[in-house]
């Protein structure tokens, strides 16, 4: 699944680029862009809202410090 996201990038990019793109939107988040709390199905994640460039973006953000881990 990785890189499915890359295809909805107007223009496409390479996975590089897209990294960066990434960390900029991730940057940009405030408080105010919050939408909402969800269930995983090993803990929970943040719901973060965002428009960049007249595209709506959701970024969803989970600890994995509390996911069960392999042996």
């Amino acid at each position: 699944m990785k890189g499915r996201g890359l295809a909805l990038l107007v223009p496409p990019l390479m996975y590089r680029e897209a990294m960066g793109f990434v960390a900029t939107a991730i940057h940009m988040l405030t408080a105010d862009n919050f939408c909402e709390t969800v269930r995983l199905t090993y803990d929970t994640a943040d719901v973060y809202g965002i428009n960049i460039q007249s595209t709506g973006w959701y970024i969803g953000c989970a600890s994995i410090a509390t996911c069960p881990r392999s042996p």
